[in-house]
């Protein structure tokens, strides 16, 4: 497939870069910014963040690994239930993946970043991404990269 020049960046949020073959990661040429989470089970680091970073020819290629994050993920059991049927077991493993017994939003487990706090990292991230790559604000965007790579709990590599 031809590369299509009306895109200026591309980002991949929990890429699922497995199914892509090498080749195919060594002709992207557009500006990539990849996010991924250390306890992401659907598209780990190992698999799916160290081998597009290095394959990927373009530039810039940014890389944010959020370290004790983990996506909110239910398990389920046949297709989604419509809300009228929702089984109050679904519900309440549902509530007790994003909250604490108190209402606090967190993930499983004291240790894991709370999920809006690893939303507004992301998000943080792929503003400054786009401002340096799409020309908006570079100054800007440098700058809260550089605030970025020295938050705690987080890796985040420009190239």
């Amino acid at each position: 497939m031809a590369p299509d020049a009306r895109l200026g960046a591309v980002i991949g949020l929990q890429p699922y870069t497995r199914s892509m073959s090498d080749a195919a990661l060594s002709r992207v040429a557009t500006p990539t910014l990849l996010v991924l989470s250390e306890f992401d089970t659907t598209a780990p680091i190992a698999t799916d963040g160290d081998r597009p970073w290095q394959l990927i020819p373009a530039s810039p290629v940014w890389r944010l690994d959020l370290l004790a994050t983990r996506t909110p993920r239910v398990e389920r059991h046949g297709p989604v239930p419509r809300a009228r049927r929702l089984d109050p077991r679904t519900c309440r493993r549902w509530w007790a993946a994003y909250v604490h017994d108190d209402g606090r939003p967190t993930m499983i487990g004291e240790h894991l970043r709370p999920w809006r706090d690893g939303l507004y990292l992301q998000l943080r991230t792929i503003w400054a991404f786009l401002d340096v790559t799409l020309g908006i604000d570079a100054d800007r965007g440098r700058a809260e990269a550089d605030e970025l790579a020295a938050t705690p709990g987080l890796i985040l590599r420009r190239r």
